[in-house]
């Protein structure tokens, strides 16, 4: 009994709420992903539910800029967003301050015009001795009156015309003064340091750049390694946003940026309705096997592409006037995906195997062609493709007479009107497949889709076999001692 006492002392208090905490079932996949999407749901409807509430407050402010004038809109909403201070506690109206406004007021009014007024801190003392006589409810005869006063002040303050700037900076000020010694507290309660970089934004504000650090060590970090303080970083970046360089700078870039995500996100939804199959997931575009990907896939093509020269993404266009062109093609429906029917997607796929079929029957004869050249000049008493190519620039009756006649030869050079051009190796005869059809202009004409070659191997075309050694120098482990 006592080792489960001494047992029960030693584990801690995690331990204890552990084992006491009654073990819940563990979620399905299924059952967090509800959870997940209903989270989800919430802080969307959350979200939206604070912009519409912008957007009446933003109402408002227009309407009160048509009736007074006198402002933006913009600043009657700031004027009533315009949040108070970091403790939003006020205190009520207090009667000792009731009686004392009172009793100065009255003692103002009995001096006489040619001296000077009462002075609060001479005369605060008596007041005070004259008010801890009173009893509570002789108190609350006496400032009856005051308070009501007091009360009406208040509320005047609260619905009287503010003065925007003026109060933002009061607020800035009081509020990072809170966050300041929340900061020191924190790092008092558990070592944990802060650095507190606050600018202002616009010019109309009065605040000034502030930097604060919780301890002297992020100030030598600074210092030491940045050769500067966090007070100048404060100040350059205050200028870096009251210039409005930045602006200017990324305006361009950021358009860019912003054209080349509305054009994908336009075309990646209008092929998903071209598609109108709702049991699939929405496809990602390809613009490179285009064919491949999308339209042996699903049947669809593109009609009246803007740019004949190119089909590319709109991620490698970097031509702003051609992003434009682009995206106004493809909003003004003069660019569209069409569904091909049933008989022209047959009819599509068996010219496309033709045409792939005469396209690779052609490659492997252009490569039978050179292989039988290039064995040729090999054979030909050691003859070099230099010197091919260079008795190749002369007449084609001279070029006849230096290769043997037989009838086995290409009809290649058999013709004198075209000398064969025998390349040095084999890794320049490349051939680079085409396909059309799926991609028109507005024209009519077709757009070449054409594929990405696949990287050539650094060791293409190079004899693989022992290695050429020198010969060992038998006299280093032959040779005489001595």
């Amino acid at each position: 009994m006592s080792r489960v006492r001494e047992s029960k002392k030693t584990l801690t208090y995690r331990a204890r709420s552990s084992m006491l905490r009654p073990k819940l079932p563990k979620q399905t996949s299924a059952e967090k992903s509800r959870k997940q999407a209903a989270n989800r749901e919430r802080k969307m409807k959350l979200a939206n539910s604070f912009n519409n509430i912008r957007e009446v407050i933003w109402t408002h402010a227009e309407q009160m800029k048509q009736e007074f004038g006198k402002h933006p809109a913009s600043w009657y909403f700031e004027a009533i967003m315009q949040r108070g201070r970091a403790d939003r506690a006020r205190r009520k109206p207090n009667r000792w301050n009731a009686y004392l406004s009172q009793e100065v007021v009255k003692r103002n009014e009995a001096t006489p015009t040619d001296k000077s007024k009462a002075n609060l801190m001479v005369n605060i003392t008596e007041i005070r001795n004259v008010w801890n006589a009173m009893t509570p409810e002789e108190q609350m005869a006496a400032t009856a009156e005051a308070m009501e006063e007091l009360e009406e002040k208040r509320a005047v303050k609260a619905l009287a015309e503010r003065k925007v700037a003026q109060s933002s900076f009061q607020d800035a000020r009081h509020t990072l003064e809170t966050i300041q010694e929340d900061l020191m507290a924190l790092s008092s309660w558990t070592g944990v340091e802060s650095l507190l970089i606050s600018i202002r934004s616009s010019a109309e504000n009065y605040t000034q750049p502030l930097s604060f650090c919780s301890t002297k060590a992020i100030l030598k970090y600074f210092t030491m390694v940045w050769r500067t303080t966090p007070l100048e970083i404060a100040c350059k970046m205050e200028a870096y946003l009251l210039s409005g360089v930045g602006g200017v700078v990324s305006s361009h870039a950021d358009s860019i940026v912003e054209l080349k995500k509305s054009i994908v996100q336009f075309i990646s939804d209008t092929l998903y309705e071209a598609i109108d199959n709702p049991n699939i997931p929405p496809p990602r575009m390809n613009y490179a096997n285009f064919s491949d990907a999308i339209t042996a896939k699903f049947g669809v093509v593109i009609i009246g592409w803007p740019l004949p020269d190119r089909f590319c993404s709109p991620g490698d266009i970097t031509s702003k006037n051609e992003l434009t062109v682009l995206h106004h093609a493809w909003v003004s429906k003069q660019t569209w995906f069409r569904k091909m029917s049933d008989e022209e997607f047959n009819t599509w796929t068996l010219e496309r195997v033709e045409r792939l079929t005469h396209e690779v029957q052609n490659a492997s004869s252009a490569s039978n062609t050179n292989e039988s050249v290039s064995n040729m000049a090999n054979t030909n008493g050691g003859t070099s493709n230099s010197d091919l190519s260079t008795s190749a620039s002369g007449s084609g009756s001279d070029m006849l007479a230096g290769l043997p006649s037989s009838s086995s030869s290409p009809p290649l050079l058999q013709s004198p009107a075209m000398p064969p051009q025998v390349p040095s190796s084999a890794s320049q005869i490349t051939f680079q497949l085409v396909d059309f059809g799926s991609v028109t202009t507005a024209s009519g004409e077709l757009v070449p889709v054409t594929k990405k070659p696949r990287k050539t191997r650094s060791d293409k075309n190079v004899k693989r076999g022992p290695q050429n050694r020198p010969p060992p120098d038998f006299r280093v482990h032959f040779a005489p001692q001595g």
